[in-house]
């Protein structure tokens, strides 16, 4: 089983047995949902279902979808209360239902009090978990059709894809395309990819192609050079953000309310420091006068250039310290992602506060932070 797919519901033994009158689904990973609505179509498919008619699915189930933030349109009533002309069943999907307004709970009372051959109605409930729990609209724990689902088993729930469990889900990505990791790339990947399922199929479709190019035999390694390198990276512009704050253009409320708009929670957290790290390591090797290996267009490299030389290394060094010290309090527990989020553009924000004309600025790095490991330098 693929890890971007939710697993068996083990509660049908053959096609169309015991159908569900209807079925929720709660989690916040819209590849996953999609995939547990394509197993319960598959599972659930009328057993007479033989294909052939027009608009008919693979299998058996005519899919209707609809999207709660549209609202439910006259259509979708139609499709729950009457039979199709062709007598194929209808599976209809409610997309992001936790949108639904409370007067469509309420409309739906009658419409789900009874089992409809014709019709199998799955709710997506796709928001943001809270606490570890899914939290469903308190409109909808109201209803009666709600206790049913939950009494019966007509509910299922996933929290997605977590960090402690993103290595095997890459372990088990990477063996799906025949490729392997190299001693290092694996941790790295599983501690800057975001926890997405698309995001994460992507990637790894792009680091097979890759790998499998550079092996020339269809069986390819994924080292760490090739995981840096094609590291996945939010729309964050954190180059512009450092020379910003550099040279005191930067508005730091507006660059803190940025990163909290695009990266909002642990998931995409940790993609953000490393794109700092990756930027930084750039400085350093610049200022170092290491640049043969990297490849930029000339105008970017002459931007760098210039930022890492009124930077210095002293500076640029800090970078490290600060990425590595919202790490360090996240996995330890000792801060939430917004609170490293918040602590680490203010670290940013002090580096550069007594810049002067001439460029120079602390003459040391940031203090070592209480219960952290050592820190390193490149």
């Amino acid at each position: 089983m693929s890890p971007m797919t939710a697993p068996p519901s083990g509660n049908a033994s053959r096609p169309g047995a015991d159908r569900p009158g209807f079925f929720f689904l709660a989690c916040p990973d819209s590849k996953i949902i999609q995939g547990k609505v394509q197993e319960l179509m598959k599972q659930y498919a009328p057993a007479e279902a033989g294909g052939g008619l027009l608009g008919a699915s693979a299998t058996g189930f005519d899919r209707r979808s609809y999207w709660a933030e549209e609202g439910l349109p006259p259509q979708f009533w139609e499709d729950l209360t009457l039979q199709s002309l062709t007598g194929r069943a209808k599976c209809i999907v409610v997309r992001h239902a936790e949108k639904l307004l409370a007067a469509d709970w309420k409309a739906l009372v009658p419409a789900l009090a009874g089992f409809k051959e014709h019709a199998f109605p799955i709710f997506c409930l796709e928001s943001a978990w809270q606490r570890n729990q899914p939290k469903p609209p308190a409109q909808l724990t109201k209803q009666k059709f709600w206790t049913l689902a939950q009494d019966r088993g007509w509910y299922w729930q996933s929290p997605g894809i977590t960090r402690n469990k993103m290595a095997a889900v890459l372990e088990r990505e990477a063996r799906r395309r025949s490729v392997a990791f190299a001693p290092g790339a694996l941790q790295f990947l599983a501690e800057s990819l975001p926890l997405d399922a698309a995001a994460i199929t992507a990637e790894m479709d792009k680091l097979a192609v890759a790998a499998q190019a550079v092996e020339g035999d269809g069986q390819g390694v994924i080292d760490t050079a090739l995981a840096r390198e094609t590291a996945y990276a939010p729309d964050i512009d954190i180059f512009g953000f450092i020379q910003a704050l550099q040279k005191g253009t930067a508005s730091v409320a507006v660059w803190r309310q940025v990163f909290a708009d695009r990266l909002g929670g642990e998931g995409m957290l940790f993609p953000l420091l490393s794109l700092l790290t990756r930027e930084a390591r750039l400085l350093w090797q610049i200022d170092a006068g290491e640049t043969q290996g990297i490849r930029l267009p000339m105008s970017v490299m002459r931007a760098k250039e210039s930022l890492a030389r009124r930077l210095g290394r002293t500076r640029i060094a800090v970078l490290f310290d600060l990425a590595m010290e919202a790490e360090y309090g996240v996995k330890s527990g000792e801060r939430k992602p917004e609170q490293a989020l918040e602590r680490l553009v203010a670290g940013m924000a002090a580096l550069f506060a007594d810049d002067t004309a001439t460029g120079r600025g602390p003459t040391g790095p940031a203090q070592p932070r209480r219960g952290g490991p050592p820190r390193q330098r490149p």
